[in-house]
C-alpha cells in the first residue's frame, strides 16, 4: 500500500491495508521512517477512529492543526496505543483537510473521550467546530471575553 519502502512493521502494514479495505484513502505517506500518515476525507473521520480503536489503538495523543489561508484547515490526530504490548511503540497519524470559511468536523470524543480538551484547544486557538462535542465553546484557556470570535494561531489573526 506504501509507495514507498518504510522501515515498519508487518503488523502496522497489515493494520494499514486492513483500513484501505474499509474505506477510501486519499493518500498515505510516512512521518520520519516510523510514523505513517493517512489522509482520509473529513466525512470519514468516526469510521477510521473506530477501525484503529478495534485494532489497538486506545487514546489519541494529540491533535494539532495548520492553517493553510485563504482556502484549508489540515487536522493531524495521532492516536497510539498503551495496552496492546505489540503496537506500543507505534503512533499512527491521520490526516484530514477542511475547508477555513466552514471549519467543522466531527468529535471523535465518542471513539476517544480524552480527545475532549484537546479538541476544545483547537476551537480556541483555530475556531474549528467540533460537531457533537458537549464541551464546545466552553473556553479554558483564554479570557472568553476577549477572545470572542478571535482565533490567535490564524495566520491572519490582529491583535487589537
Amino acid at each position: 500500500m506504501l509507495e514507498e519502502k518504510f522501515c515498519i512493521s508487518e503488523e502496522l502494514e497489515r493494520i494499514i491495508n486492513a483500513i484501505s479495505m474499509e474505506l477510501k484513502i486519499k493518500n498515505i505517506y510516512c512521518i520520519g521512517a516510523l510514523e505513517p500518515c493517512i489522509e482520509v476525507d473529513k466525512s470519514d473521520i468516526i469510521k477510521i477512529m473506530h477501525i484503529l480503536k478495534r485494532w489497538g489503538f486506545d487514546h489519541v495523543v494529540s491533535i494539532t492543526v495548520v492553517d493553510y489561508p485563504p482556502k484549508n484547515f489540515i487536522i493531524t490526530y495521532t492516536v497510539a496505543t498503551y495496552s496492546n504490548v505489540k503496537l506500543m511503540k507505534y503512533l499512527v497519524n491521520i490526516r484530514i483537510i477542511i475547508d477555513r470559511d466552514n471549519p467543522k468536523v466531527s468529535s471523535i470524543i465518542n471513539v476517544y473521550p480524552n480527545a475532549d480538551y484537546l479538541e476544545r484547544e483547537c476551537y480556541e486557538m483555530f475556531g474549528i467546530w467540533f460537531e457533537g462535542n458537549p464541551n464546545m465553546g466552553k473556553r479554558f484557556l483564554l479570557d472568553p471575553e476577549y477572545f470572542k470570535d478571535k482565533y490567535p494561531l490564524r495566520k491572519d489573526f490582529k491583535l487589537s
